[in-house]
């Protein structure tokens, strides 16, 4: 998408005739939509930093996290 010159003309038009906040981003707090709780069934932690990784889904990683190595320090995973 393109916020330029055009975009923002329109949004301020808008935003002037019917008293809306467009604007590019919005953080929900600000749409007044509650954030979910999302519920992750997998969850891995990496036995040498501690990072954890949270899946939904089951994938690759999830079948097989013992082959996978952690992104920041390269240490293995555990099931949590």
């Amino acid at each position: 998408m393109n916020h330029g010159a055009m975009w923002k003309y329109y949004a301020d038009k808008i935003n002037q005739a019917y008293g809306y906040r467009v604007k590019r981003t919005n953080a929900p707090e600000e749409l007044e939509v509650k954030a979910r709780d999302v519920d992750y069934p997998y969850q891995f932690q990496c036995v040498r930093c501690g990072q954890v990784v949270k899946r939904q889904k089951m994938s690759k990683f999830v079948k097989y996290y013992k082959r996978y190595r952690c992104g920041k320090c390269g240490g293995g995973f555990k099931k949590i």
